[in-house]
């Protein structure tokens, strides 16, 4: 054969080495892509080369997958739940996802570009559990530019080390879990909330929330000293403030009933209903009486800490809420 023929023989091989997006890369790449992956497997790693990883045994409803490097195309991704984890750092820059997914999860997963998840990629999520799920990631700032999914409904950021609540949220968000951070307050904290988890954080003072459509929340673990024009309804499941060194609390009558008709939680991490509170609170009754209020207890003969509480005055209709 002459020299030419060789070469002819060689060029398509170059050609897919060129082409292959991820030579960039280390590691095993997780793609779904029908032009490394199988009909049988749709699902599989590549390396840089885009040569698909045998070691990598990959069964055909796995969802969750621990010590990939790099995410690439998963257009043909049959399912709708995805979970990375386990991995020092994760590259998504050439990240693609099917329109069917609808969570995603990142988890202690050390470091990822949050850059690099723009909005087209994840415009179809509904639980980027939430951007997806953010577990022990250390994002310790969000981008102010990042885009979430128009769609999102849960969004759990647990452990990443932020000081203050994304801005920005979708409107569409129902389901926040941003326990174990640094938060001080609760600026860009989005409305209409049915389920909110504060816990282990740095909060000192919740005042003038209108959370009547929370069914749980959990605000144990931080150093709050004072709770006052919360708004609070019957639709309320579960209230933990475990822990918290609470010296003022104001409830207005509607918000004393929804706390009061709570039972003692048994501890159940399966059935979060009822109440805990580990420390007495004694609110002044003088500073009580002052605005008009009255000291109740509150949970009353329902567990062994004391809770007296200034309970105000009806709320007129003209108020904030």
């Amino acid at each position: 054969m002459t020299p030419q023929g060789y070469l002819s023989l060689l060029l398509p091989l170059v050609a897919t080495a060129t082409e292959c997006p991820y030579e960039s890369y280390d590691g095993a790449i997780l793609v779904a892509d029908a032009t490394y992956c199988s009909t049988a497997a749709p699902v599989c790693a590549v390396d840089k080369a885009c040569r698909r990883l045998l070691s990598h045994n990959i069964s055909s409803d796995q969802v969750k997958y621990s010590g990939y490097t790099a995410v690439g195309n998963l257009t043909a991704y049959p399912h709708d739940e995805l979970y990375i984890g386990n991995i020092t750092h994760v590259n998504v820059e050439d990240m693609e996802l099917p329109s069917t997914l609808r969570t995603l999860s990142f988890d202690n997963v050390s470091t990822i570009s949050l850059d690099d998840l723009y909005g087209d990629v994840i415009a179809n999520i509904t639980e980027l559990c939430g951007i997806p799920e953010f577990v022990s990631c250390g994002l310790g700032v969000i981008p102010w530019l990042f885009e979430w999914p128009p769609r999102l409904e849960t969004l759990t950021l647990l452990d990443n080390e932020l000081q203050t609540i994304p801005k920005a949220l979708p409107p569409t968000l129902r389901e926040l879990a941003i326990q174990d951070n640094a938060l001080t307050d609760l600026v860009y904290l989005p409305d209409g909330l049915t389920f909110l988890n504060l816990y282990d954080n740095s909060l000192e003072n919740i005042t003038d929330k209108n959370w009547t459509q929370l069914t749980f929340l959990r605000l144990g673990d931080n150093p709050i000293k004072t709770i006052t024009n919360v708004h609070l309804s019957k639709q309320l499941r579960f209230f933990d403030c475990e822990g918290c060194p609470i010296t003022n609390m104001v409830l207005t009558p509607e918000t004393f009933e929804a706390l009061d008709v709570l039972s003692v939680h048994n501890g159940d991490q399966t059935n979060f209903e009822g109440f805990v509170i580990t420390r007495d609170i004694e609110s002044d009754g003088n500073a009580c009486s002052a605005i008009g209020g009255t000291i109740r207890d509150l949970w009353q003969h329902k567990s062994n800490v004391t809770v007296r509480v200034c309970v105000t005055l009806p709320h007129s209709t003209n108020g904030p809420f």
